[in-house]
């Protein structure tokens, strides 16, 4: 697990980190969770709402036709159901491996919203 797991878990953090730092010098407009955005929040983050913030003619009329007629969209709720039983990562084996990778880990997951001790 640790080959693998260590070079994807500091790009994870590194690249995280990078995208929390643009946003707080205002490079970055927004950041959202997917699991708890619907479709149409995200196209209307992305600009596809607005004929004057879409870079694309006819944009907006296609996120109106979609998202207002059916503002009923759910945001996603899947679990990923591949390669079940061939490899599970827990925070105590991320620890294992790199105790300084899982502080990192576990800091910015907390930053976002999540709980990697409790399942959330």
């Amino acid at each position: 697990l640790g080959a693998c797991f260590r070079p994807l878990g500091w790009y994870w953090v590194l690249y995280n980190d990078a995208m929390l730092e643009a946003v707080q010098r205002g490079q970055i407009h927004a950041w959202y969770r997917v699991e708890g955005s619907k479709p149409c929040e995200v196209a209307a983050l992305a600009g596809f709402a607005s004929n004057a913030t879409s870079i694309r003619p006819g944009a907006a009329l296609a996120y109106n036709r979609s998202c207002w007629i059916r503002s009923d969209l759910p945001s996603t709720h899947k679990t990923n159901s591949r390669n079940l039983g061939q490899l599970t990562v827990t925070p105590a084996s991320i620890q294992a491996i790199d105790d300084q990778l899982w502080s990192r880990l576990a800091g910015l997951a907390s930053e976002f919203g999540y709980n990697l001790t409790g399942g959330g």
